[in-house]
């Protein structure tokens, strides 16, 4: 079971800091720079695998990109939504990463490293996460922005309910996916281990889930048969429901989605006509002053779950990948009730927030892929596709660019999915899994030049998927 912690007993802890005097005084842009590069550089500290120079992981631009983009928001929430940030609007943003940090030390060395400059911290920081949390909500949600797929979503509702279109008919919009109540499954498998070795995997397999678990997707779902569900609107989509076949144990349903206008197409196309020179400070000296972060041991106890952010995250789905920054966890792909993604989020404990990965330039969607971490960039490789095809393509992506950038095909390993991947330092190794047969061949990606070599097969264990291999130093064991 998860475990909500009682924040208000964070904030009853909470003391002010002594910052430093809002002073009346507008920020240069290189006063902005600077304040950026601290942040930066406390996040680097804690960076897994960090093994290049910040100067080089970090470079200038991407700095002064992260502080003209944090301009250019604010101005987009003015121009776009008449809805400038406000004094009101920071203080009360700093009050909420005081109630909801996950990672209230990381938080006071971020703030420590702002000298503790209430005017550098809300300018600085706490407008960056406000703004882009703010943005994009308010164009997931503009109904204007977004008229075309919702029109698109209820006039196929309008068919399907007046029988003008058959659910039972493939349609482009539409996949179909099987779920099983997991009690239903248990001990179910090939009569012996003969069966077992040669069997091959269902393709499309159906989602077994626990008891529980099932019955709440039963309840979203129409309860008849050939009846549509409820328009239901996502950050990211439009979505809805109708079942196809039902038992007592398991469910058959089709889901027609019609993804919104994506964000960075719309950005892309917005950005260059916003004037960062527009935006108005919004910090005075009556503003109110940083409040520290609560006692981190007054606020979790030493083996207790945490529900997390419920705001702006990722949509629901399996079979997808997570890797560890140092700072953010980045999810990427999976299955969505039989739709493959190619988006992922990255969530900040520090400050309770989900950010999306940019789409641009990303893999296409897949899922039962491997991601890897490599101390600056998460390789993404493997999988398969929506139509259930192995997949041998993949992406590194860099999340302080927010940027993907290809991985060559020449000479990778035969496509699968199910497989390993693991990270030595310099290399991504890449075996087994399941690509037509059982694998026993394998890869090594060096992302410095962009090149693979085979991985021998003398000696090696007997072909498999869905194995685990951990890397030791300087052995891989699989």
């Amino acid at each position: 079971m998860i475990r909500r912690r009682h924040l208000a007993s964070c904030l009853s802890l909470s003391l002010m800091f002594a910052t430093a005097p809002l002073a009346a005084r507008d920020l240069t842009f290189e006063e902005r720079v600077r304040a950026q590069e601290a942040i930066e550089r406390v996040a680097y500290r804690h960076q897994v695998g960090a093994a290049k120079p910040f100067e080089q992981v970090v470079p200038r631009e991407i700095l002064e990109a992260k502080v003209r983009r944090s301009l250019k928001l604010s101005a987009a929430l003015a121009s776009e939504w008449r809805a400038p940030v406000t004094e009101r609007m920071l203080d009360g943003e700093v009050r909420r990463l005081a109630e909801r940090t996950r990672m209230p030390e990381r938080l006071r060395e971020i703030y420590a490293a702002l000298g503790h400059d209430s005017l550098l911290i809300k300018q600085c920081y706490v407008r960056q996460i406000l703004v882009e949390r703010l943005a994009r909500e308010f164009f997931a949600s503009d109904r204007i922005l977004q008229a075309t797929p919702r029109a698109e979503a209820e006039a196929l509702r309008a068919d399907l309910e007046s029988g003008t279109i058959d659910p039972d008919l493939p349609h482009p919009r539409r996949t179909v996916a099987v779920v099983r109540r997991m009690d239903d499954a248990a001990g179910r498998g090939p009569a012996t281990m003969a069966e077992a070795a040669t069997a091959a995997p269902r393709s499309p397999r159906p989602l077994e889930l626990p008891a529980e678990d099932y019955r709440g997707l039963r309840e979203r779902l129409p309860a008849r048969a050939g009846e549509p569900g409820a328009l239901e609107e996502h950050a990211d989509a439009y979505t809805l429901g109708i079942v196809l076949g039902q038992t007592e144990t398991e469910v058959t349903f089709a889901t027609y989605q019609f993804p919104k206008r994506p964000w960075d197409t719309w950005w892309d196309a917005i950005q260059d006509r916003l004037d960062e020179h527009s935006v108005v400070q919004a910090v005075s000296e009556s503003g109110v002053a940083v409040p520290a972060p609560g006692s981190d041991s007054a606020c979790v106890s030493g083996d207790s779950w945490d529900s997390g952010s419920l705001d702006a995250m990722p949509h629901a789905r399996f079979q997808h990948t997570a890797v560890w920054t140092g700072s953010v966890m980045i999810v990427w792909g999976g299955d969505l009730g039989g739709h493959k993604k190619n988006t992922g989020g990255r969530y900040d404990p520090v400050t309770d927030t989900w950010l999306p990965t940019s789409t641009a330039g990303a893999p296409t969607a897949r899922d039962e892929h491997t991601a890897v971490w490599t101390g600056d960039r998460m390789i993404v490789w493997g999988g398969r596709d929506g139509g259930y095809v192995n997949l041998n393509t993949g992406g590194i992506y860099d999340p302080n660019a927010d940027a993907w950038t290809p991985l060559t095909t020449t000479g990778a390993p035969a496509a699968r999915y199910d497989h390993t991947a693991s990270w030595t330092g310099a290399l991504m190794v890449v075996w087994g899994g399941y690509g037509g047969a059982y694998e026993i061949t394998g890869g090594r990606y060096n992302p410095a030049t962009d090149t693979w070599t085979p991985v021998t097969t003398t000696g090696a264990p007997a072909a498999r998927y869905q194995h685990t291999a951990v890397w030791t130093g300087s052995r891989l064991v699989v």
